[in-house]
């Protein structure tokens, strides 16, 4: 199998939390949510994993201190995933495989998924996996948008999406 990398977004303000917090540090069961996350990315296979820091960074690499191996980069102004990756490109200069990228505020990843995902980039080769899942009821969150032939087309948040857009599950 491939070397494997993750690039965990833990960057943003917990807002929509009520909390002053960073929302990946906003507890679930007792623990930072990251910290769900970071178990399940080393459960799945994951062999390194960058985190990308912004709102209160200091807090979250003191939060994680006692976690070895982690290497953090930093995303002065949070201006999206895509410039959040963008933080990691010396550390990833170098790699050769596949690069997961995560929300770090998402605590019931499961190892097992992760584990598919890189099995299958393994078997597949492709420029690009995109994991989903599916939710009864996503009020509120993005839909993955594919074709007739089940073909990733786009992303759409909720706001943006149109009525039969919000349909996806």
């Amino acid at each position: 199998m491939s070397k494997s990398v993750a690039v965990v977004m833990a960057a943003g303000k917990g807002t929509r939390m009520k909390s002053d917090l960073p929302k990946v540090l906003v507890e679930v069961g007792g623990r930072p949510m990251i910290e769900y996350v970071i178990d399940a990315l080393i459960a799945g296979g994951i062999d390194r994993i960058l985190v990308v820091v912004g709102y209160q960074a200091e807090l979250v690499r003191e939060t994680l201190a006692h976690r070895s191996g982690l290497i953090f980069c930093e995303q002065h102004e949070q201006l999206g995933t895509g410039h959040a990756v963008m933080m990691c490109r010396e550390e990833l200069s170098d790699h050769d495989g596949p690069v997961l990228v995560v929300a770090g505020d998402s605590p019931m990843m499961q190892n097992r998924s992760i584990a598919a995902l890189l099995e299958e980039f393994d078997k597949e080769q492709p420029a690009c996996i995109l994991g989903t899942g599916y939710k009864d009821n996503p009020f509120g969150l993005g839909r993955v948008i594919r074709d007739q032939q089940r073909r990733f087309v786009g992303i759409v948040e909720e706001n943006d999406a149109t009525d039969a857009q919000r349909k996806v599950t």
